[in-house]
């Protein structure tokens, strides 16, 4: 997404708009999200100053996922804080080096936000999304949902680096 620096008025720029479905596909990427069920959009404000473009806003959206333990669709709602000051190309690398602060670079014509509203809709998604806090998962034996119905089958741990004490009697009278 590109922002023409020449076209932003000195009052500031708002923006409502969805995000790119590029953008989307590539930071859901590996997830298993439905991208068709997918709608994420971004609210901006973006102010300039010389040559300083400060963007400001939030990603507001939602999209379905799987559960991670039982697999079942979860519509999970996205929202993240955008705040980022792009700074003219050969300044990015100085300011960032004396202050430790993040100055993105910008080319003197157009700021790409693109990565920025990538980057913020990938901390966005949650790690592991539950279709409810209680999710009880999947059967290992049989592989049924136990949400559902419990399948009655027996899952025993058995750690192999222990097999040889398994006959060990013990005297309890100590």
């Amino acid at each position: 997404m590109l922002i023409k620096i020449r076209e932003i008025p000195a009052l500031g720029l708002h923006l409502e708009v969805p995000l790119e479905s590029a953008i989307v596909a590539d930071a859901l990427a590996g997830r298993d999200a439905d991208l068709g069920a997918s709608q994420v959009g971004v609210v901006l404000s973006v102010t300039r100053s010389d040559e300083e473009v400060l963007v400001r806003g939030r990603l507001i959206g939602s999209t379905i996922l799987p559960c991670a333990r039982c697999l079942a669709e979860v519509k999970v709602a996205l929202e993240a804080p955008i705040q980022s000051l792009f700074v003219p190309a050969a300044r990015a690398a100085d300011e960032e080096a004396e202050d430790e602060a993040d100055y993105l670079p910008h080319d003197g014509v157009a700021v790409e936000i693109g990565d920025l509203l990538r980057g913020a809709l990938i901390l966005a998604v949650p790690m592991a999304s539950l279709c409810r806090p209680d999710c009880k998962g999947l059967c290992t034996v049989c592989g049924g949902d136990r949400n559902q119905k419990d399948c009655g089958c027996r899952v025993a741990f058995e750690d192999l680096r222990l097999a040889s004490l398994k006959g060990l009697k013990l005297n309890s009278n100590q």
